[in-house]
């Protein structure tokens, strides 16, 4: 209940915020179809849409697909010092990510930092509401959150033209 009134909340300041309902995003009860966002959070929906797996005909991840992404054109959604992580399994708490430890891992193709990254490009590529459906809210600090269906949480600020992300929460617990 209180999720849903909250994002009832989050949907009205964003219209009145960008000035009009978003576009409609599915098509059927669970799928999504096009994915549109209002104008004022195209800069975030881009880096979810840079994570994007190779897909099949049916539009799903393919089986075994690995990112095939452009490293250099990903770290200009990063910011220029580190990122906070949090998973709510992890018992050591919040990790911090170097931008440079951050490159390594995406060049390298393994550590923490990708595999973070291809986790939420795995839900993000399956189009249906209950994995990839995303949320966005304006903070008064100036900050977005992104929610990816309950399972991410991606904080993005300011960052002269541009908006970087500044924090990755995993928030599945197992079971």
């Amino acid at each position: 209940m209180r999720t849903s009134i909250l994002s009832a909340l989050a949907y009205i300041f964003a219209i009145a915020i960008c000035g009009g309902p978003p576009p409609a995003l599915a098509q059927g009860a669970f799928g999504i179809g096009e994915r549109k966002v209002l104008p004022c959070f195209e800069k975030e929906f881009h880096f979810f849409e840079q994570l994007k797996l190779p897909v099949t005909k049916w539009g799903e991840p393919k089986p075994g697909a690995t990112p095939q992404w452009n490293v250099d054109r990903l770290m200009e959604y990063f910011s220029d010092d580190r990122i906070l992580y949090t998973d709510v399994n992890d018992v050591y708490g919040e990790r911090v990510i170097t931008r440079a430890a951050l490159q390594e891992a995406l060049t390298e193709r393994k550590g923490l930092a990708y595999e973070i990254l291809t986790g939420m490009a795995r839900r993000y590529s399956t189009p249906y509401k209950q994995y990839s459906q995303l949320t966005f809210m304006h903070r008064d600090d100036g900050t977005t959150i992104v929610d990816m269906a309950g399972s991410h949480k991606v904080t993005f600020r300011i960052d002269g033209s541009k908006r970087v992300v500044t924090r990755i929460e995993y928030l599945v617990e197992p079971g």
